[in-house]
């Protein structure tokens, strides 16, 4: 699919680009019946060319976001503003080398602290490990299951993946019956309604 991106952007392009060849062919035959002086084309050719070098820059638009900026993060704060500073928080610490958060499929919510900070997790978009690795990825969806529900079972699974944290939020909650606190991993951060653990005793 990557591919198909690849080439449909340069195409719409390309065809957008040969769009005004066309539209100035069919054109050709009322127009050569009118009397119309070099003068007015080229006229006409100055007026076009700046009405669509103008018009995008005035138009007004319906513009959703405003302050709008390159920071990703950003609209975190107003639309999750738990999960921006628990991002925050989490990007601060030394020595993260992975991070346990809920498996909801692909361009979705989920695998958001991992996408924020680019702290390692288990399993982010299924499909995509199903498309990358075939086999195996259901486990790994399994056993995020299995590290939330499962209180025995979770510290021998952060071992597995070598997780050294464990998030839990709003999606968490959602997705799983969350008994993380039956386990005996280190609360080190819970701020609102977001919970952080630290597998070290």
């Amino acid at each position: 699919m990557n591919t198909v991106f690849k080439f449909y952007l340069p195409a719409w392009i390309i065809m957008g680009a040969s769009a005004f060849s066309m539209v100035s062919l069919m054109l050709e035959g009322p127009v050569s019946r009118m009397r119309i002086t070099k003068g007015m084309k080229d006229a006409a050719l100055i007026v076009a060319v700046g009405t669509l070098l103008v018009v995008p820059l005035v138009a007004p638009l319906d513009y959703p976001y405003r302050d709008a900026t390159l920071d990703g993060l950003a609209y975190l704060d107003t639309a999750h503003p738990g999960d921006a500073r628990a991002v925050r928080y989490l990007q601060s610490l030394d020595g993260v080398s992975g991070i346990v958060e809920a498996e909801g499929g692909d361009y979705t919510y989920f695998a958001r602290v991992s996408s924020f900070t680019g702290i390692p997790t288990i399993i982010g978009m299924p499909f995509h490990e199903f498309m990358w690795r075939a086999d195996g990825w259901t486990d790994r969806a399994r056993d995020v299951r299995t590290i939330y529900e499962d209180p025995d079972q979770t510290r021998p699974l952060m071992d597995k993946y070598g997780m050294s944290h464990l998030y839990v939020g709003d999606p968490e909650r959602e997705r799983y019956m969350v008994r993380v606190d039956e386990t005996g991993l280190r609360l080190i951060y819970d701020q609102e309604g977001v919970r952080i653990y630290n597998i070290s005793s």
